[in-house]
């Protein structure tokens, strides 16, 4: 009992520290990958085949998905290791406009599954994925995009980073660290001013620091859910060729997790469905919006442009 007390009044007297150094360490982890300059962090997933890979594909589907987002920072394009496009940095708010990167994955330069074969992929299965069975045909053709299925990739990240969708993410955790704060200290205080019992305050501190966490989850889950509908509706609104760019992206997303669910064994049955969704909570997503969630709205955008096209004709 001592020493329950002890711990719990050293932890009391160092309340708004900690505090603060919590919500500091959320702040900077939430942030590091928008808010640290890109010089910092590309080096991570950069590829070192620059001679491979020619940076003028890069620069022309910058520029090109640039246009059409009305997109008016400034982007550093690279090639990435990853086999997906990656973004960092945010627009910015008037004259605070900090140079943003958007990393184009290897994949994008092979025009079919011979020349994705020949890249290394290693890391993902420890050996070499060639063409030898269905399942690893199907894995190397979902690597494959269209052009209008790339610039719908890269119009994410800049859609992402037009909305400054960072600076949001980075201030998030902290302020349910601030309101958790007021729920574990000061609501006690107000709710039993007038009693001394010590174990009612602990435990009603202990229900409101699990209150705080499941709060922060649900706020982030949240956050993800309208973040990712946002972004990719206004991707695929561009223009028709954006929406069936977003139809195959989302199509060729969810084979290529029906194939890691066939190649990783146990592993990728407990992370994808057999729709080649990423699993997730039963009554909540707490990752975002399932692949199958966003490619519907893909294909109810595309039919918009297409009844709009042919009313057009008609008339």
């Amino acid at each position: 009992m001592d020493s329950l007390l002890n711990g719990y009044r050293k932890v009391y007297k160092y309340r708004r520290h900690i505090a603060g150094a919590l919500a500091l360490t959320l702040f900077v982890k939430n942030g590091k990958r928008n808010l640290i300059p890109e010089y910092l962090l590309v080096p991570y997933t950069a590829s070192l085949e620059c001679t491979k890979y020619p940076g003028e594909y890069q620069r022309w589907l910058i520029r090109i998905a640039k246009r059409d987002c009305g997109y008016g920072g400034k982007v550093f394009p690279y090639v990435t290791t990853l086999l997906s496009t990656i973004s960092g940095g945010f627009l910015g708010v008037g004259p605070l406009k900090p140079v943003c990167y958007v990393g184009i994955p290897r994949t994008y330069y092979c025009a079919n599954m011979i020349e994705v074969s020949d890249i290394d992929l290693r890391f993902l299965f420890g050996k070499a994925i060639q063409p030898n069975s269905k399942t690893e045909e199907r894995f190397l053709d979902s690597l494959v995009l269209s052009d209008s299925a790339q610039k719908y990739s890269v119009a994410i990240q800049l859609m992402y980073m037009k909305g400054n969708w960072a600076l949001l993410e980075a201030i998030l955790s902290p302020a349910v660290v601030m309101l958790g704060y007021s729920l574990c200290v000061h609501l006690p205080k107000f709710l039993f001013s007038g009693s001394s019992n010590f174990f009612t305050f602990f435990r009603f501190q202990l229900l409101a620091l699990a209150a705080s966490y499941f709060l922060c989850k649900l706020v982030w889950a949240q956050l993800y859910q309208f973040r990712n509908y946002r972004v990719s509706k206004q991707a695929a609104e561009i223009s028709d060729e954006y929406a069936q760019g977003a139809v195959e992206y989302y199509r060729k997303e969810r084979e290529f997790n029906m194939a890691c669910r066939i190649l990783l064994g146990q592993k990728g049955e407990k992370r994808f469905t057999a729709r080649g969704n990423l699993r997730d909570g039963l009554l909540l997503n707490w990752n975002g919006p399932a692949t199958t969630d966003l490619e519907r709205q893909a294909k109810s955008i595309l039919d918009r442009f297409t009844q709009n096209n042919d009313v057009a004709g008609v008339l």
